[in-house]
């Protein structure tokens, strides 16, 4: 049984939860020719970009341990290559690590990582992976580092990632249309204007996000969730998003709502489409609390049949909770499925 969380089986769980699985238990398996050939791509394209620092930033000063650990991190070089590292149950394989300007437990000074990545364009993967080395440089320098660096393509481009974009979160793994809750977006616009009242790219913002939500509002108090109702406010919903990704800002605020609302397009104005479906509730993380507490108590006491077992019958308690019918008669009917009303939610949205 595998007690640290690497790298290698992270990547192992967005490929393929099935292989991480086999790999904690120490089922690695017979790989396949594929795999191997991807392998060798990706490790000669490491080697190729590698070279390429050593070459580009060989007056800074590159320092390469060829995988050896890393013992501590210092101020010798302006580029650390290759080296293994661990702490608080983590390891990696850093492929890279730049030294920046900046306070930190290191003095005045931090390191954010670097990766490098075979395709021209950056995926999900390699991103969440890069967030992964930050994660765990974070316990090393005592600093979360912000910014990561992705050495794309045979061209070596590098592509600078803002790491909290790269948080995965449960509901995004799922594929079932969503909701996200607005009522978080408007706190946070509204904090964010408290703490930057001159950001007038921000105000710009949370002015068309209020000019939107203002009438659907107003549809929603007179006629409630419905969408033959609410569907002619879809227009103006998906120009507001259309133009916020589209501007050109400068402010960090008002990039960072711009990154947010395109990340979640199609997830803030899914209510409009559907009967009964909340813009300003939390169901599924209400929801999933009961989860959580299950998991502190039985965590590393359950296989994957009694989760699988559990789950099912959570999903059946909340829904019935939220469907407002009780759970010893819906399991004494020997009906397999519960029915939905038009006041509450279809096709099997989650809100959050």
């Amino acid at each position: 049984m595998i007690d640290v969380l690497s790298d290698g089986l992270l990547e192992d769980h967005l490929r393929c939860p099935s292989k991480s699985y086999l790999r904690v238990q120490g089922r690695l398996g017979q790989a396949t020719a594929y795999s191997n050939l991807c392998a060798k791509l990706d490790a000669r394209h490491r080697t190729n970009a590698f070279h390429w620092l050593k070459t580009q930033f060989a007056a800074a000063g590159v320092k390469s341990l060829e995988g050896s650990r890393l013992d501590h991190l210092d101020a010798d070089a302006a580029f650390i290559l290759d080296a293994v590292a661990g702490a608080e149950g983590l390891e990696t394989h850093f492929h890279g690590l730049q030294r920046v300007p900046g306070e930190s437990k290191l003095g005045a000074f931090y390191y954010q990582p670097l990766r490098a990545h075979r395709n021209r364009q950056p995926n999900s993967v390699i991103r969440l992976l890069l967030a992964f080395d930050a994660l765990l440089l974070g316990h090393l320098q005592g600093l979360l580092p912000e910014y990561g660096i992705l050495i794309c393509g045979p061209a070596f481009k590098l592509i600078r990632v803002h790491l909290s974009d790269c948080r995965l979160t449960a509901y995004d793994s799922i594929q079932n249309p969503q909701q996200k809750c607005l009522i978080h977006l408007i706190r946070d616009m509204n904090e964010d204007m408290t703490a930057n009242p001159f950001d007038a790219e921000l105000r710009g913002i949370a002015q068309a996000f209020a000019s939107v939500m203002r009438p659907i509002i107003e549809t929603v108090d007179r006629y409630g969730l419905t969408k033959s109702r609410l569907q002619k406010h879809k227009a103006a919903a998906m120009r507001f998003v259309g133009k916020v990704i589209g501007s050109s800002v400068s402010s960090e605020a008002a990039k960072k709502y711009q990154r947010r609302i395109d990340k979640y397009s199609n997830r803030l104005f899914t209510f409009l489409d559907y009967d009964g479906v909340t813009w300003n509730n939390n169901n599924a993380e209400h929801a999933i609390k009961a989860f959580a507490r299950y998991r502190r108590l039985a965590d590393g006491r359950f296989t994957i049949k009694s989760l699988n077992d559990y789950l099912t019958i959570l999903s059946v308690f909340q829904t019935c909770e939220h469907r407002g019918e009780r759970v010893l008669k819906f399991l004494t009917t020997g009906r397999t499925a519960l029915t939905f009303s038009e006041s509450v939610m279809q096709g099997g949205m989650l809100t959050h």
